[in-house]
Parts: structure tokens; sequence; C-alpha cells
């Protein structure tokens, strides 16, 4: 009974840290404003009437969206809520899993906790319990797959069953990044099956693998895209090897992670290696290997896409798979060796270890701020009563232009649109001007590497005015700077220009977005959908896979008005 209660006294510290860190990100706000527009009728959108996939994680939006309509708390809370008992369950599944991974090996041993200290010794893992992403869910699905898989490792003649098939699967859909495990634990399936027929081996890629394609063709005929627009945006398909690095070394230096590593690794998986030899334990070595180059792998996508803006964020999912598998280990002297050096780590790395840049979770010294109104430090009712003045804003000021024919409702611009766009509501437009919610700013090419990861792709002034004003209008190049918690961080794409140029500027963006490829690019997601348009939206979205748009308005006529 002690064992027990030692491997679970770490599932118990960490819930109460989570909710003792409970915080809102602006970038939850965006999923609950897609869920505010699910319940309107406006489907999973960011703004009514455009198709664009805002979001990363679609299970996680079906989950608030079905947590909303039944449950009778605050989305915010909710949210909250949901987090927590996502994140410990995935905790709870985690030790579950790995001494039940254990059992075949060494059956009479009690266990002890091990890797489950790494996780809940760390800053960023109380923090991203919650903060409104898809976060927690990915710990719970990860540890949930080890339970299910450790059922099956157990067992040398049992087949996976369907159902934990299907929960392997659904990785891709609480984000794409995951898509990696998912894959390593379908070969670690396949390679520990002793059936491999055909038949066996197709019921199962059809159990993984189905409701993902399911959503695929859903995304690709109604958002007309492969991959979310997101993944667009933040240019999920860059190298930058030397940012990832950087972002991978301040996470490992923070807190000294090699150190617990290194212990678990050699008192964990090298037992886990040694099990291979033999045909009773040789699933439970497919399995760990499996967790630990999943993770792997995830975390090298990390680094080579040059890392995230907010430490350590992206890189919990890698080392939480990881470490899976040894999250407890049998009572042996190697075990308590590794224990001896990981418990005073876990110590000093909880009580001490801090980023250099912390996280953006106090406003004049309070904490716990998880209703919209506490993060943006004033009543809702002020923000309205603000963007009732006008018909188009920059930020919080009124531009004194006419909107351009196409804004069917009052709108918003925004570099920052979380809070804003969930405090206005569905019938106000909010123009994403760094992409994640506009496809065509998601669009725009750039080799340039902003010092904000995923934030590099600023709507140029020029195009900025073009969409949003009256082509009347003589815009003022000063009214589109775009800013980022209220500050110029971000370097424009294109130089800025003034006067005459810019309105000539203004003009060729105009013309451009009524030419060829251009056009249509638009058309399939602003325009009504149809039986038809969604068959097309599918071809549309592979042969549109690549499209980009050059920042340069001059270039971009040149390229879109003067084909043939």
């Amino acid at each position: 009974m002690l064992p027990w209660a030692l491997c679970a006294l770490p599932v118990l510290i960490y819930a109460f840290q989570a909710w003792d860190h409970r915080w809102i990100l602006d970038d939850g706000f965006i999923n609950f404003r897609v869920v505010r527009q699910i319940e309107a009728g406006n489907g999973p959108v960011f703004n009514a009437g455009q198709r664009v996939e805002a979001f990363t994680s679609p299970f996680w939006i079906l989950v608030l969206t079905v947590g909303d309509v039944l449950a009778p708390v605050r989305l915010e809370l909710l949210s909250v809520l949901l987090g927590i008992s996502c994140a410990v369950a995935g905790l709870g599944f985690a030790v579950a899993g790995s001494a039940r991974l254990w059992k075949p090996i060494d059956p009479e041993a009690p266990l002890m906790p091990a890797g489950v200290l790494v996780y809940i010794a760390l800053y960023p893992m109380w923090y991203f319990a919650t903060s409104g992403l898809e976060t927690p869910m990915i710990f719970g699905w990860l540890g949930l797959c080890l339970f299910l898989l450790s059922k099956w490792a157990s067992r040398p003649d049992a087949r996976l069953s369907t159902s934990a098939a299907v929960v392997i699967g659904l990785g891709w859909l609480i984000r794409p990044d995951l898509l990696p495990v998912t894959l390593a634990l379908l070969a670690a399936v396949l390679v520990g099956s002793h059936d491999r027929s055909w038949r066996t081996v197709v019921k199962l890629l059809v159990a993984v693998f189905a409701v993902p394609v399911v959503y695929q063709l859903f995304r690709m005929g109604y958002y007309a895209s492969l991959i979310s627009n997101t993944a667009y945006a933040k240019k999920a398909n860059a190298t930058n090897w030397g940012r990832g690095a950087d972002y991978l070394k301040e996470f490992v230096r923070t807190y000294e992670l090699w150190i617990p590593l290194a212990a678990v690794a050699l008192a964990g998986f090298l037992p886990l290696l040694r099990a291979a030899r033999s045909r009773e334990t040789r699933r439970t070595t497919c399995v760990a290997l499996g967790f630990a180059v999943g993770g792997a792998l995830v975390g090298l996508y990390v680094v080579r896409v040059g890392g995230d803006y907010i430490h350590a964020r992206l890189l919990l999912p890698a080392l939480f798979a990881i470490c899976l598998p040894v999250a407890v280990l049998p009572q042996r002297w190697l075990s308590f060796a590794a224990v001896a050096i990981v418990v005073p780590w876990a110590l000093v790395a909880a009580f001490q270890l801090r980023p250099d840049v912390p996280y953006r979770v106090t406003i004049d010294n309070r904490r716990n701020l998880i209703n919209v109104e506490d993060v943006i430090e004033q009543p809702t009712s002020r923000v309205l009563a603000l963007y009732q003045r006008g018909q188009i804003f920059w930020e919080q000021k009124r531009l004194p232009y006419k909107p351009a024919p196409e804004l069917p409702r009052k709108t918003i611009a925004r570099g920052y649109i979380g809070t804003t766009g969930y405090v206005v509501g569905p019938d106000i437009d909010v123009f994403d001007t760094l992409g994640l919610a506009d496809a065509l700013t998601a669009r725009f090419r750039t080799s340039s590497s902003s010092a904000i990861p995923g934030h590099e792709k600023p709507i140029p002034a020029a195009w900025a005015a073009a969409r949003l004003t009256d082509p009347r209008s003589k815009p003022d190049p000063a009214n589109f700077a775009v800013q980022l918690f209220g500050l110029n961080l971000i370097e424009p794409l294109i130089p800025q220009t003034s006067g005459r140029e810019f309105r000539r500027q203004v003009a060729s963006v105009r013309r451009a977005l009524e030419c060829g490829d251009l056009k249509a690019f638009h058309d399939a997601y602003a325009k009504p959908l149809t039986i038809g348009r969604f068959f097309d939206n599918v071809g549309r979205s592979i042969t549109s896979s690549s499209f980009s748009i050059p920042a340069d308005p001059d270039q971009a006529v040149r390229e879109f008005c003067h084909r043939r």
C-alpha cells in the first residue's frame, strides 16, 4: 500500500500546483471565440462568413463546445477545470501505465516514483495545465495511450483493441505535432504483434486513421486547406535550426534537465531495452521505445521550426512522452540511486529554478486571472462602448475612413485578437493583422525570422488599407502599424512608404485581390459554401497547399494579374 501511496502523491501535488497556477493566455480566448461562433450557428470559424481554421486543436474545440453547452459555468472556468482534469488524469494514467509496463519484467518488486517527479517539478508544467490551450489535453492523451498500451503489452498474445487504436489516432486531432507519436506507437504495435496478416494490419490502420481522415476531408472541403491556418501563419514548414536549438538549450539549462533525464534513462530505459530479449516482455520494450522515439521526434520538429515565443511550451509534450515509460520504477539499487539524484533536483527545480522571461500571468501582482474582465483590466461594457463609436478600428483607434464594401460588419484590426474577439462577440469581425485568423495574411511569403517566433507575417500597411478602407479613401500609412502587446515589436515585411507611393501600392493591392489565383483563393473560403464548392475545395486544397502571396503589391499584380 505504501509504494502506491508514494506513487500517487506526485499526482496530488501536481493537481494542487495546477490549480494554484491557473490562468488563461490570450490565445486561449481565440479558442473561446470559435466556441461562441459555433454556438451562434456560424460554424468553427473566427469570423462569421470566413471559413478560416484559426485554432490548432479540433478535438479541444469540440470538448470545449460540448462542455459549454452542458456545464453551468463560465467558459473561462470550464476551460480551467477541463484542462486540470486532463493534465492530472494524464499524470495518473502515466503512473498506472508505467507500473503495469514494469509488471512483466519485475512482478514482485514494489514501485517508486521516478520520471513522474520530473514533470511535477517543472514550473511550465504547472502553468500549462490550464492557459485555455490544448496542452493539458496532450498530457491526458499521452497518459491514456500508455495506460492502454501497457495493458496490451502485459498480454503477449492479445490484440490491440479497436478502441485503443482509435485513441492512438486522436493525437493528430489534438495537435498536429503529435503525429510522430501516433506513428511511433503504431510502429510499436506492429513490431510487437505476432499476427501481422494483411487483414489484421488493415483493421488496425483503419481504426487508427479513420477519425483523422474524416476530419481531414472536412477541413479540405470546408476551409479549402490541407492544414490549419495557424500552421501557415506560424511557418510550420519552415526550418530554423539555430533558433530552435536556442529554444531547446534555454529549456534544458533553465532546469538542468540533463540531470534527472540521465538518471531515469540509466535506471529505467536500460532494463527496458534488455527486456526485448524475452518474448514475454518484448512488447514492453516496443511500447517504451515508441514513446521515447515519438517524443524525440516531436522535440526535433519543434527545434527544426525554430521553437516558440513562449518558454518551454512546445517542448513539454516531448519531455512528457519520453519520460512516460519510466514514470515509476521497480525498487532496485539502480532505481534508488536514480531517485536519490532526482528528488533533490526536483526540490531545487520546484522552488528555485525559473526562466529569465516569466509568463505573463500576473497584472498588478494579481494572480489566477481567468475571467476576461480580469485579463483586459476593465469592464467588458467599456470595451464594447469603445467599439460602438465607429465602423473600422486599428487596435483601439477609430479609423476616419469609410469601410471597404467587402466588410459586412463592424471590424476591429488587431495583433492581439483573443480577448478582444471574445469580448465583442460573433457579431463584430476581428481582423487579425498577424494572420492566425486571416488566410491571406497567413500566406505571405517571408524569409525573415522575427524576434517573436510564430509572429513573422505582419500584414503590410498597403494590404491592410486596401482590405479595410473604401477605394475612394486616402489612407495614411501611419494608421496601419502592426502591434503586439501594444508595441511595434515586429519587423515589417516590406519597406514602409508614404504619400503618393503608398496610395499607389494600395491601388495595386486592390487590383491584385481581383485577379486570378488570388481571387480564387479568397473565394474558396469566403464565398457561401455549397456542395459543389465543398468538392471543388477538396481538390483546390491540394493544388494550393504551397500557394503563397508576395508582400510587395507590385509583385502581386505581376504574379496574379499578368499570367496567361
